[in-house]
This record gives C-alpha cells, structure tokens and sequence, in this order.
C-alpha cells in the first residue's frame, strides 16, 4: 500500500513537473513577443516618423512653409507633405492639416485641407491649376467674436488658391504638442517608403502677433500623427531650411533637434539662435523687451525665446570663454552664460555641440569645414511673407462645434494606455510564472 502511494505521488510529481515544463516553455515563447508588442512611452521610435520640420507649441496665428522638391523616389502610395496642428474651440480639440500631393513639376499637385471634430474628418479637395517644383502651403487663424474662421493657401509662387472654415464658438488657442509641416504617408495612417535620390527642402515659419518668425525648437524624425515615411533622414542646413534625403539605415528613429536655443556674448553684443527666431530680454530693473538676432549686453539681463515651452532662460553672465577654429554665429573666440549647445556649420549643414567649460577648441579633421561656413546678416526686418494672388478659388462652409474632446494625435491616448498596462501586468505575471517554475524544478 505504501509503494502504491509512493508511486501515486511520484506520478503526480511528475506531471506537476511536466505542467511547469510547459508554462515555463510557454511563457519564454510569449514573453520576447510580448515585450515587442508593448509600446514604452518613451523609447526610441523602431519603424516610421515624420520627416520635416515640426516645432513645440506656439500661441501662433499661422504657419507657412516653402516647399521646393528636386527629386521624390518613392514606393507605395503617394507621398503628401503635410502641415499639421491642433486648436481648442469650446471644450473640443480639432485636428487642422493642409495637404498636398507632388507627383511632378509637370503634373498639378492634389490639393486636401481637413478638419478633424465631432468623430469624423471634414474635406475639401481639388486639383489646383498648378504646375512647378516649388510650392508655399500656409494655414491662417482669424479669431473672432464667437467663430474662428481658419484658411488655406497653396501657392506656386506665381498663382494661389484658397479654401476658408468658419467654425461657431469660443477659440481656446492652440493645444496639443506639435505643429508643422512634414513629408508622410498618402493618408488613412498610411506609410510611405522613400527611396534612393529623394531630396526635398521645407523651411517654416510661424505667424505671432503679425510678423512671421523661424520656430526657436527645430525637430526632426519626430514620432509620427498616422501618415508617416520610413527611410528618411534630415538635417538643417542654412537660411532657416530643412533637407530630407533618403537614408537607408533602417531600425532606431529618435527625435532630432536641428536647433535649440542658444546663445553667445561677443565683445558688447549677445547673439542668438536660432536665427530670426522672437526672444525676450528683461533687464535687472524689470523692463522686457523683444527682439530678433541679436541685442546689447547688460550683465545680469536674462534672455529667452518668446512663447516656447520648456526652460531656455539665459542669465547673462561671461561664464565660460569659448575659442573656435571655425566661426560659430560669426566668432571663432566668445563668452557663453552657462553650459548649452551651440550650433556650427560643417559640410553645409548645422552640427551641434555641447559646450560646457572655459578654453574650449572645437577641432575639426576636415579643412573644408572652413570654407563652408556661412555668414549670417543680422536683421529686425519684418519676416512678412508676400503672396501673389491670381484666379482664387474661394470657398466656405459654416459649422458649429459640440463639446466632444477629440484624443490629440501627438499624445498618448487613453485606449494606448490601457493597453500598455494590461500588456505590462501580463509581462510580469509570466515573468513571475518562469520564476516559480525554477523554484518548483530545484525542489
């Protein structure tokens, strides 16, 4: 009797083993695909982004853009290029985007303004009678006594079209994280792949309190809103301008600053980047002043960029003496107030570095970093763009929007976030299963 019960309980024991053989197996399988199928909130991007020009959010009343393609490879659907934003109107958030598609200089580009709200897009499409390699797409936001009237332009420089919203209630300004305009996908949340020989240029402005100014954040490879590319690359070259080439590394994508705020004392002067972008200066005694490039030194002053988020405040001090063997912002020898980022030009585009002490030479092996260093011009110049207007097509449509939130593209929603917990909660609960399996084998 007892060899029989010693047999029973071995026999159970051996399947107990055999069951814990199998969830441990399982759980190995599951894990690595699991752990794929979450998605951090703040991890490298691995697959499409959006490449172009995107900035953090302004207070802005409009964004124009200069669009000039001298090559577009392409496979799969379409590219558009896109300029993209968020505004607030009573308690509703709505998703603006002017879109065009670029088949080829000889061939009119569509033409697409949508309007995200109340659950569902609101188009309006055509094929302007418009030819060429260069093109402006500008959205504007008129604010009115219970409306907000938004309109679309696009341009070749030679004839412009437009397209008017007026939408009743009350502007809250502009909401959500990112705005600008960016080379993606045909539409739907499709992707489109870029291939060899692709370039194509996008410089932006935005529009505060009348005058157009370059966006003091510049990004690149920003995560993208749906439509999206894969093999791309940017980089910020002079003259506040983009470039988007075809780049064949696949994998990891990160947010690339093209520019940040930063800042250098030359002699009496402060000078500031990015260039032609808005900045403020408050004076020991508490007066405030705009200006653009560049203003006087008064020790103690501190500087920002006017409306950005996040801290980029410069207390004016000749903390760190900096010597260059190329010109940065037009010195090779300069003060800094604290540790930053300064920008220099190299093979014809931008390169960051970050400064962080006295005497610091910035050495370069190749001898034509020297001879692609482009002087800059300091102006207060008002950055108004013209446009010339010929054979408009005008259109309008009235709507009145409900108090329904609509999720910001940008940020994660609340369905992701459900999601990624329930992901994570199982992740560690088989985790906590392999574990217990060893334990159970070693006993």
């Amino acid at each position: 009797m007892k060899i029989f019960q010693e047999t029973i309980t071995l026999s159970k024991n051996k399947y107990f083993m055999s069951d814990i053989l199998y969830v441990k197996r399982l759980a190995l399988l599951l894990l690595p695909l699991l752990l794929l199928l979450y998605p951090p909130l703040h991890a490298v991007l691995i697959g499409p982004t959006d490449y172009g020009y995107e900035f953090f959010q302004y207070q802005l009343c409009g964004i124009t853009a200069r669009i000039t393609f001298y090559c577009l490879n392409y496979t799969g659907k379409i590219p558009s290029v896109q300029q993209n934003f968020c505004i607030g109107l009573n308690a509703s958030q709505i998703f603006v985007q002017n879109v065009m598609w670029y088949i080829g200089k000889c061939f009119n580009p569509s033409w697409e303004t949508s309007l995200y709200y109340n659950g569902s897009y609101h188009i309006f499409m055509m094929t302007p009678d418009l030819t060429g390699n260069t093109y402006n797409l500008t959205t504007l936001i008129y604010n009115g006594t219970g409306y907000v009237k938004i309109v679309f332009l696009i341009s070749n420089y030679t004839n412009t079209f437009k397209h008017c919203v007026t939408l009743k209630g009350i502007y809250r300004g502009i909401v959500g994280s990112l705005e600008g305009t960016v080379i993606a996908g045909y539409g739907c949340g499709e992707t489109v792949t870029l291939e060899k020989g692709t370039k194509l240029e996008i410089s932006s402005l935005y529009l505060y309190k009348g005058k157009w100014y370059v966006p003091a954040i510049i990004l690149g490879n920003a995560p993208d809103t749906g439509e999206a590319a894969y093999c791309g690359k940017v980089c910020l070259l002079p003259c506040n301008t983009v470039l988007v080439t075809y780049n064949d590394s696949h994998g990891e994508y990160c947010i690339d600053y093209l520019a940040l705020p930063s800042v250098i004392i030359f002699n009496n002067t402060v000078k500031v980047f990015p260039y032609n972008s808005l900045w403020e200066i408050e004076y020991p005694n508490g007066s405030t002043r705009y200006f653009v490039n560049c203003t006087t030194f008064v020790e103690g002053s501190r500087v920002c960029p006017v409306d950005v988020v996040g801290n980029y405040t410069f207390l004016l001090n000749k903390t760190y003496l900096v010597k260059s063997c190329i010109p940065i912002y037009g010195e090779k020898e300069f003060y800094i107030p604290e540790a930053e980022y300064l920008f220099y030009v190299e093979n014809g585009s931008y390169h960051k570095i970050f400064v962080n002490g006295s005497e610091t030479i910035l050495f370069h092996n190749s001898s034509s970093s020297y001879n692609t260093t482009t002087s800059v011009r300091f102006t207060n110049t008002n950055l108004q763009t013209s446009t010339t207007t010929s054979n408009n097509l005008t259109s309008s449509e009235q709507s009145i929007i409900s108090t329904r939130l609509y999720k910001n593209p940008h940020s994660p929603t609340r369905e992701f976030l459900i999601i990624s917990f329930i992901a994570l909660i199982v992740i560690v609960a088989l985790l906590l299963l392999v574990l217990r399996g060893n334990k159970g084998l070693k006993h």
